[in-house]
């Protein structure tokens, strides 16, 4: 074990002029009030700099805030989340700065992340201690990594605060009550974008999301409608994905589930996955493990040091996949997608043969057109997306009842994709953002220039 250490709550030195001589060394030590334990992978960072350089990193040392217990009510009857490691409440702050302010709270699971606490006593730290010992190794291999992704989700939300705080849901520091630690968030947004196309599909229309992101306008089976709404959610996925980018910071787990509808954009959330990338120290990477979605995760899934920055960009694109096809609006549907995905090799064209071959009709009319086309390479491909509509549409005739995926039920997709010249998300665009390679893949900054977003509006907003 380790024993606990106050946060050093010193006033850090002056911070010189423009022009100033001096030099300020910079400790960004663990978010926490605690000493950081052995194994968590997390150390301090020390960072040198002359000058007003030194602010943002004076800024960040003391930008972390705790919370008082007494002013964290807890709603253990709300519980908003409950993933592998980590449970999710509602509650209220009571006190303090954000006195009356609504809030999610987070802790780690089957531990209760109460390691290192400073409020306990030395009786209740040993007893939590043999209680871990008797854990079976699995169980202990989660609590630690529960205790580990929370401190990087704390750090991680520090970081982000100080540098994008509008790409993420607004952190409001960590609560220690009774033992457990609590990373505590505003409480905001509309639900998020998992929950949003679980509405769209009941409703079987995306006016719900159209709505939600504040796309007038939209009407259903319209294809310029839905090349605008993919447009504008792929615009609002990457800017949050580019700011993270700037800042050196790969989020590892972008999927539905994580994004916050919040007026009429999308915010991210949980960042336990995470890793800091930009910094010497790489908060929140290990080489030899990587937690991720796999879901979602691209086919390196150990995120690659040089290209790091294309592993958030990969699944963004396997979301606009997701509502570019209303079958997969609903989550089962895409586990299942998934599955078939993986098993084309992560190829969105080989995925498709596969779905036409389902069905006997329309793969002998794909053969009989490809045995007179004769072409190869890109030549294939630009024949292929054309034939793709051609077979969605004589599908439509056959199956004009099913509601399962089939090529007739992406129709509206595969058309939105042929819209080269729309200056948006089009064949070459999606293709090269799921890409098998992350070297393949264009960069965030690339697509977003296509997409219409100039270099200012990538500088200065979200």
């Amino acid at each position: 074990s380790t024993p606990p250490q106050a946060r050093n709550n010193s006033t850090p030195p002056p911070v010189g002029g423009p022009n100033s001589p001096e030099r300020l060394v910079v400790t960004v030590s663990c978010v926490f009030p605690f000493r950081i334990g052995r194994g968590t992978g997390l150390r301090p960072t020390e960072k040198v700099c002359t000058g007003t350089s030194c602010l943002k990193g004076a800024l960040f040392t003391h930008l972390f805030q705790e919370i008082e217990a007494e002013h964290l009510v807890i709603d253990r009857e709300d519980l908003i989340g409950d993933g592998t490691y980590g449970e999710v409440y509602g509650g209220l702050l009571t006190g303090g700065e954000h006195e009356g302010t609504k809030v999610v709270c987070k802790r780690a699971k089957d531990w209760g992340g109460a390691r290192g606490s400073h409020t306990l006593s030395e009786e209740e730290m040993e007893a939590r201690i043999a209680q871990f010992q008797q854990l079976s190794t699995g169980d202990r291999e989660n609590a630690e990594l529960a205790y580990r992704y929370l401190e990087i989700e704390a750090f991680m939300n520090d970081l982000v605060m100080n540098t994008c705080p509008d790409a993420a849901a607004p952190y409001l520091g960590v609560s220690i009550v009774e033992g457990t630690r609590w990373l505590v968030w505003e409480h905001v947004g509309e639900g998020t974008l998992e929950e949003k196309l679980v509405e769209c599909d009941l409703a079987g229309s995306l006016q719900p999301l159209a709505q939600a992101i504040g796309l007038g306008g939209f009407v259903d089976g319209d294809v310029k409608s839905l090349s605008r709404l993919v447009n504008r959610l792929a615009t609002m996925l990457l800017r949050c994905c580019f700011c993270l980018e700037k800042n050196g910071i790969a989020h590892r787990d972008v999927k539905p589930y994580n994004l916050l509808l919040r007026d009429g954009r999308l915010v991210m959330i949980d960042f336990g996955s995470a890793a800091a990338m930009g910094e010497a120290e790489r908060t929140g990477y290990d080489w030899h493990k990587s937690p991720c979605d796999p879901r979602y995760a691209p086919p390196e899934q150990f995120i690659d040091e040089v290209e790091w920055a294309k592993y958030d960009l990969y699944c963004v694109g396997l979301i606009l996949v997701r509502v570019l096809f209303p079958p997969l609006w609903c989550g089962e549907h895409f586990d299942e997608f998934a599955d078939s995905f993986h098993s084309a090799q992560y190829d969105l064209d080989t995925w498709l043969r596969r779905l036409i071959s389902e069905d006997n009709e329309l793969s002998r009319q794909l053969r009989l057109d490809a045995q007179e086309s004769r072409m190869r390479g890109d030549e294939e491909l630009e024949f292929l997306e054309t034939e793709y509509v051609a077979l969605a549409e004589e599908s439509c005739v056959l199956h004009p009842e099913a509601r399962r995926l089939n090529m007739c039920s992406i129709k509206e997709g595969l058309e939105v994709l042929n819209l080269k010249d729309s200056g948006g998300i089009c064949w070459d665009t999606l293709r090269s953002m799921i890409a098998l390679e992350p070297a393949s893949r264009l960069s965030t900054r690339k697509i977003l220039q296509i997409l219409g977003s100039d270099d200012k509006s990538l500088t200065y907003q979200i």
